[in-house]
Protein backbone atom coordinates (compact mmCIF):
# COMPACT_ATOMS: atom_id res chain seq x y z
CA UNK A 1 0.00 0.00 0.00
CA UNK A 2 2.95 2.66 0.83
CA UNK A 3 4.79 1.55 -2.60
CA UNK A 4 1.47 2.54 -4.49
CA UNK A 5 0.59 5.49 -2.55
CA UNK A 6 4.53 6.48 -2.81
CA UNK A 7 4.19 5.42 -7.24
CA UNK A 8 1.30 7.43 -7.29
CA UNK A 9 2.82 10.54 -5.71
CA UNK A 10 5.75 10.56 -7.97
CA UNK A 11 7.78 9.41 -5.31
CA UNK A 12 10.10 6.35 -5.09
CA UNK A 13 8.18 3.28 -4.07
CA UNK A 14 10.57 0.77 -3.25
CA UNK A 15 12.32 3.18 -0.66
CA UNK A 16 9.66 4.49 0.76
CA UNK A 17 8.29 0.88 1.32
CA UNK A 18 11.39 -0.44 2.89
CA UNK A 19 11.64 2.37 5.35
CA UNK A 20 7.93 2.19 6.41
CA UNK A 21 8.76 -1.53 6.83
CA UNK A 22 12.03 -1.51 8.14
CA UNK A 23 10.78 -1.27 12.27
CA UNK A 24 8.47 -4.18 12.01
CA UNK A 25 10.67 -5.91 10.04
CA UNK A 26 13.62 -5.81 12.81
CA UNK A 27 11.38 -7.16 15.46
CA UNK A 28 10.64 -9.89 13.11
CA UNK A 29 14.01 -10.72 12.69
CA UNK A 30 14.68 -10.56 16.35
CA UNK A 31 11.58 -12.73 17.32
CA UNK A 32 13.05 -15.31 14.63
CA UNK A 33 16.49 -14.84 16.53
CA UNK A 34 15.28 -15.01 19.70
CA UNK A 35 12.95 -18.53 18.25
CA UNK A 36 16.56 -20.16 17.30
CA UNK A 37 18.55 -19.41 20.35
CA UNK A 38 16.07 -20.28 22.93
CA UNK A 39 14.86 -23.29 21.19
CA UNK A 40 16.78 -23.99 18.51
CA UNK A 41 14.34 -23.68 15.76
CA UNK A 42 13.45 -20.09 14.28
CA UNK A 43 9.83 -21.13 13.95
CA UNK A 44 8.88 -22.92 17.31
CA UNK A 45 6.19 -20.16 17.59
CA UNK A 46 5.13 -21.51 14.65
CA UNK A 47 5.31 -24.97 15.05
CA UNK A 48 6.18 -25.71 18.75
CA UNK A 49 4.18 -27.57 21.72
CA UNK A 50 2.90 -23.80 22.68
CA UNK A 51 2.16 -22.35 19.14
CA UNK A 52 -1.44 -21.95 17.77
CA UNK A 53 -1.12 -24.77 15.27
CA UNK A 54 -0.49 -27.50 18.19
CA UNK A 55 -3.46 -25.59 20.38
CA UNK A 56 -5.54 -26.31 17.66
CA UNK A 57 -4.85 -29.79 17.27
CA UNK A 58 -6.83 -31.39 19.78
CA UNK A 59 -9.61 -29.02 18.78
CA UNK A 60 -8.90 -30.45 15.34
CA UNK A 61 -8.76 -34.10 15.90
CA UNK A 62 -12.84 -33.78 17.21
CA UNK A 63 -13.48 -32.23 13.95
CA UNK A 64 -13.62 -28.75 15.51
CA UNK A 65 -11.69 -27.00 12.80
CA UNK A 66 -13.95 -27.10 10.23
CA UNK A 67 -12.46 -24.40 7.97
CA UNK A 68 -9.15 -25.75 7.49
CA UNK A 69 -8.18 -25.79 4.25
CA UNK A 70 -11.38 -24.28 2.34
CA UNK A 71 -11.10 -20.57 1.74
CA UNK A 72 -15.01 -19.83 1.09
CA UNK A 73 -15.71 -21.50 4.74
CA UNK A 74 -12.64 -19.62 6.56
CA UNK A 75 -14.35 -16.05 5.07
CA UNK A 76 -17.86 -17.33 6.00
CA UNK A 77 -16.66 -18.05 9.65
CA UNK A 78 -15.11 -14.50 9.77
CA UNK A 79 -17.73 -12.87 8.55
CA UNK A 80 -20.03 -14.47 10.99
CA UNK A 81 -17.98 -13.41 13.91
CA UNK A 82 -17.86 -9.80 12.55
CA UNK A 83 -21.24 -9.11 12.37
CA UNK A 84 -21.69 -10.77 15.54
CA UNK A 85 -19.01 -8.50 17.41
CA UNK A 86 -20.12 -5.14 15.00
CA UNK A 87 -23.81 -6.06 14.87
CA UNK A 88 -25.51 -7.30 11.04
CA UNK A 89 -26.66 -3.85 10.30
CA UNK A 90 -23.78 -2.01 10.98
CA UNK A 91 -21.94 -4.81 9.15
CA UNK A 92 -23.86 -4.40 6.00
CA UNK A 93 -23.64 -0.83 6.45
CA UNK A 94 -19.90 -1.03 6.31
CA UNK A 95 -19.79 -3.55 3.55
CA UNK A 96 -21.91 -1.08 1.56
CA UNK A 97 -19.81 1.66 2.23
CA UNK A 98 -16.45 -0.37 0.87
CA UNK A 99 -18.16 -0.90 -2.08
CA UNK A 100 -18.98 2.43 -2.62
CA UNK A 101 -15.34 3.35 -1.71
CA UNK A 102 -14.15 0.66 -4.28
CA UNK A 103 -15.83 2.07 -6.95
CA UNK A 104 -14.19 5.66 -6.51
CA UNK A 105 -10.93 4.45 -5.32
CA UNK A 106 -9.34 6.33 -8.40
CA UNK A 107 -10.79 9.96 -6.98
CA UNK A 108 -9.58 9.12 -3.08
CA UNK A 109 -6.84 7.91 -1.27
CA UNK A 110 -6.86 3.87 -0.78
CA UNK A 111 -5.14 4.35 3.00
CA UNK A 112 -8.29 3.48 4.71
CA UNK A 113 -8.11 0.10 2.98
CA UNK A 114 -5.26 -0.89 5.66
CA UNK A 115 -7.94 -0.74 8.46
CA UNK A 116 -9.36 -4.04 6.84
CA UNK A 117 -6.39 -5.82 7.01
CA UNK A 118 -7.50 -8.31 9.58
CA UNK A 119 -10.04 -9.44 7.17
CA UNK A 120 -6.92 -11.21 5.10
CA UNK A 121 -4.91 -12.05 7.98
CA UNK A 122 -7.67 -13.75 10.02
CA UNK A 123 -9.02 -15.88 7.51
CA UNK A 124 -5.91 -16.89 6.43
CA UNK A 125 -5.12 -18.22 9.96
CA UNK A 126 -8.47 -19.90 9.54
CA UNK A 127 -7.75 -21.69 6.38
CA UNK A 128 -4.20 -22.52 7.42
CA UNK A 129 -5.60 -23.81 10.94
CA UNK A 130 -3.61 -21.58 12.80
CA UNK A 131 -6.97 -20.35 14.15
CA UNK A 132 -10.30 -21.58 15.59
CA UNK A 133 -14.12 -19.81 15.32
CA UNK A 134 -17.59 -21.56 16.46
CA UNK A 135 -20.89 -19.57 15.83
CA UNK A 136 -24.03 -20.78 17.20
CA UNK A 137 -25.13 -21.49 13.53
CA UNK A 138 -21.94 -23.47 12.77
CA UNK A 139 -21.25 -27.22 12.65
CA UNK A 140 -19.93 -27.74 16.10
CA UNK A 141 -21.90 -25.10 16.92
CA UNK A 142 -20.87 -22.43 20.13
CA UNK A 143 -19.35 -19.55 20.64
CA UNK A 144 -15.69 -19.63 20.35
CA UNK A 145 -13.47 -16.83 19.45
CA UNK A 146 -16.01 -14.90 18.28
CA UNK A 147 -13.87 -11.53 19.64
CA UNK A 148 -11.52 -12.03 16.90
CA UNK A 149 -14.27 -10.33 15.00
CA UNK A 150 -13.95 -7.27 17.02
CA UNK A 151 -10.72 -6.22 14.83
CA UNK A 152 -13.00 -5.08 12.08
CA UNK A 153 -14.86 -3.06 13.64
CA UNK A 154 -12.54 0.04 12.78
CA UNK A 155 -12.38 -0.27 9.29
CA UNK A 156 -16.23 -1.23 8.97
CA UNK A 157 -17.06 2.03 10.91
CA UNK A 158 -14.39 3.82 8.81
CA UNK A 159 -15.99 2.68 5.16
CA UNK A 160 -19.21 3.26 6.40
CA UNK A 161 -18.22 6.63 6.84
CA UNK A 162 -16.20 7.08 3.88
CA UNK A 163 -18.74 5.46 1.54
CA UNK A 164 -22.36 7.77 3.04
CA UNK A 165 -19.50 10.96 2.50
CA UNK A 166 -18.94 9.61 -1.22
CA UNK A 167 -22.89 9.45 -2.53
CA UNK A 168 -23.70 11.94 0.03
CA UNK A 169 -21.31 14.24 -2.57
CA UNK A 170 -24.25 12.84 -5.58
CA UNK A 171 -26.55 15.91 -4.50
CA UNK A 172 -28.49 17.14 -1.27
CA UNK A 173 -31.04 14.74 -1.44
CA UNK A 174 -28.58 11.95 -1.10
CA UNK A 175 -26.79 14.01 1.64
CA UNK A 176 -30.00 13.86 3.84
CA UNK A 177 -30.37 10.33 3.03
CA UNK A 178 -27.66 9.07 3.79
CA UNK A 179 -27.69 10.95 6.74
CA UNK A 180 -31.19 9.99 7.77
CA UNK A 181 -29.92 5.88 6.74
CA UNK A 182 -26.74 6.39 9.00
CA UNK A 183 -28.54 7.59 12.31
CA UNK A 184 -31.21 5.01 11.86
CA UNK A 185 -28.94 1.93 11.46
CA UNK A 186 -27.24 3.25 14.24
CA UNK A 187 -29.62 3.55 16.02
CA UNK A 188 -31.43 0.19 15.29
CA UNK A 189 -28.23 -1.49 16.20
CA UNK A 190 -27.65 0.04 19.48
CA UNK A 191 -31.19 -0.84 19.85
CA UNK A 192 -31.06 -4.95 18.86
CA UNK A 193 -27.63 -5.07 21.52
CA UNK A 194 -30.07 -2.83 24.13
CA UNK A 195 -32.48 -5.59 23.71
CA UNK A 196 -30.69 -8.88 25.07
CA UNK A 197 -27.53 -7.11 27.22
CA UNK A 198 -24.87 -8.17 27.04
CA UNK A 199 -25.01 -11.54 25.85
CA UNK A 200 -26.80 -9.87 22.58
CA UNK A 201 -23.49 -8.14 21.60
CA UNK A 202 -21.38 -10.79 20.43
CA UNK A 203 -17.07 -10.07 21.79
CA UNK A 204 -18.90 -9.92 25.00
CA UNK A 205 -21.98 -12.66 24.51
CA UNK A 206 -18.68 -14.78 24.48
CA UNK A 207 -17.50 -13.65 27.75
CA UNK A 208 -21.07 -14.52 29.29
CA UNK A 209 -20.71 -18.23 27.64
CA UNK A 210 -17.83 -18.54 29.69
CA UNK A 211 -19.14 -16.93 32.77
CA UNK A 212 -22.14 -18.61 33.04
CA UNK A 213 -21.54 -21.76 31.07
CA UNK A 214 -20.80 -23.61 34.37
CA UNK A 215 -22.25 -23.35 37.71
CA UNK A 216 -19.85 -25.71 39.77
CA UNK A 217 -17.01 -23.28 37.96
CA UNK A 218 -18.39 -19.95 39.25
CA UNK A 219 -18.92 -21.42 42.52
CA UNK A 220 -15.32 -22.29 42.83
CA UNK A 221 -14.16 -18.83 41.24
CA UNK A 222 -16.25 -17.02 43.90
CA UNK A 223 -14.76 -19.17 46.82
CA UNK A 224 -11.17 -18.48 45.58
CA UNK A 225 -12.45 -14.97 45.70
CA UNK A 226 -13.37 -14.55 49.14
CA UNK A 227 -10.02 -17.40 50.53
CA UNK A 228 -7.17 -17.34 48.03
CA UNK A 229 -4.27 -15.86 49.70
CA UNK A 230 -1.30 -16.14 47.26
CA UNK A 231 0.53 -18.40 46.11
CA UNK A 232 0.45 -21.03 42.95
CA UNK A 233 -2.28 -22.25 41.47
CA UNK A 234 -1.98 -25.84 39.48
CA UNK A 235 -5.67 -25.10 37.04
CA UNK A 236 -6.93 -28.27 35.46
CA UNK A 237 -7.00 -27.91 31.61
CA UNK A 238 -10.91 -27.85 31.57
CA UNK A 239 -11.58 -25.07 34.25
CA UNK A 240 -12.04 -21.51 33.61
CA UNK A 241 -11.21 -19.67 36.92
CA UNK A 242 -12.90 -16.31 36.97
CA UNK A 243 -10.79 -12.54 37.03
CA UNK A 244 -12.91 -11.88 40.20
CA UNK A 245 -10.91 -14.85 41.87
CA UNK A 246 -8.18 -12.23 41.99
CA UNK A 247 -5.44 -14.65 40.97
CA UNK A 248 -3.05 -13.32 38.75
CA UNK A 249 -1.73 -14.83 35.84
CA UNK A 250 1.41 -15.46 36.64
CA UNK A 251 0.20 -17.62 39.57
CA UNK A 252 -1.95 -20.12 37.22
CA UNK A 253 -0.09 -23.07 36.11
CA UNK A 254 -1.68 -25.74 33.26
CA UNK A 255 -0.13 -28.77 32.01
CA UNK A 256 1.10 -25.81 29.02
CA UNK A 257 3.07 -23.35 31.64
CA UNK A 258 6.51 -23.14 30.52
CA UNK A 259 8.99 -25.20 32.25
CA UNK A 260 6.85 -24.68 35.64
CA UNK A 261 4.04 -26.73 34.08
CA UNK A 262 6.05 -29.82 34.18
CA UNK A 263 7.22 -29.36 37.01
CA UNK A 264 3.49 -28.70 39.10
CA UNK A 265 2.42 -31.91 37.14
CA UNK A 266 5.62 -33.96 37.98
CA UNK A 267 5.92 -32.98 42.11
CA UNK A 268 2.69 -30.52 43.24
CA UNK A 269 3.78 -31.02 46.10
CA UNK A 270 7.09 -29.31 45.79
CA UNK A 271 5.98 -26.56 43.26
CA UNK A 272 2.34 -25.11 43.14
CA UNK A 273 0.03 -24.01 46.91
CA UNK A 274 -3.19 -24.96 45.61
CA UNK A 275 -4.84 -27.16 43.20
CA UNK A 276 -8.06 -26.89 41.01
CA UNK A 277 -9.17 -30.30 39.73
CA UNK A 278 -12.34 -31.77 38.09
CA UNK A 279 -13.05 -35.09 38.29
CA UNK A 280 -15.97 -35.29 35.25
CA UNK A 281 -12.24 -35.00 33.41
CA UNK A 282 -10.86 -37.99 34.85
CA UNK A 283 -7.94 -38.21 31.73
CA UNK A 284 -7.18 -34.56 32.68
CA UNK A 285 -3.26 -34.80 33.28
CA UNK A 286 -3.69 -32.81 36.98
CA UNK A 287 -5.99 -35.25 37.83
CA UNK A 288 -3.94 -38.24 37.38
CA UNK A 289 -1.00 -36.55 38.79
CA UNK A 290 -2.42 -36.20 42.24
CA UNK A 291 -4.11 -39.15 41.97
CA UNK A 292 -2.97 -41.84 44.59
CA UNK A 293 0.04 -39.20 45.29
CA UNK A 294 0.45 -40.06 49.20
CA UNK A 295 3.32 -37.19 49.25
CA UNK A 296 0.16 -34.97 47.85
CA UNK A 297 -2.23 -35.83 50.65
CA UNK A 298 0.12 -35.30 53.12
CA UNK A 299 0.89 -32.03 52.14
CA UNK A 300 -2.94 -30.46 51.00
CA UNK A 301 -6.21 -30.80 51.90
CA UNK A 302 -9.55 -30.22 50.40
CA UNK A 303 -10.55 -26.95 51.59
CA UNK A 304 -13.78 -26.65 48.53
CA UNK A 305 -16.15 -29.59 46.66
CA UNK A 306 -18.81 -28.86 44.61
CA UNK A 307 -19.85 -31.95 42.32
CA UNK A 308 -15.99 -33.55 41.81
CA UNK A 309 -14.83 -30.20 41.25
CA UNK A 310 -12.17 -29.47 43.99
CA UNK A 311 -9.98 -26.85 45.33
CA UNK A 312 -7.04 -28.40 47.34
CA UNK A 313 -5.36 -25.93 49.61
CA UNK A 314 -1.30 -26.63 50.97
CA UNK A 315 -1.58 -26.90 54.85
Amino acid sequence: MVAWLAFRGNRRPIRDAALFAAPSAVMVGSWLLFNWAYFGDPLEFQRGVWSAQSQQAAIAAQGGVATGGHLIDSLWYYGGATALCAGFILTMLGVGGTIAFLSRIRHVGPTALLLLSALPFNVFALWARQSVIQLPWTHPAGILNVRYGVMMVPGLAAMATLGAVLMARSGPAWRKGMLLASLAGVAVQVGVFTLDWPAGAGALREGVAIRDGDRRQQHASDWLAAHYDGGRVLVDEAINISPRSRIALKNRVYRWTWELGTKALATPENNVDWVVVDSHHADGVVARAIAGRESFNNRFDRAFEDDGLAIWRRR
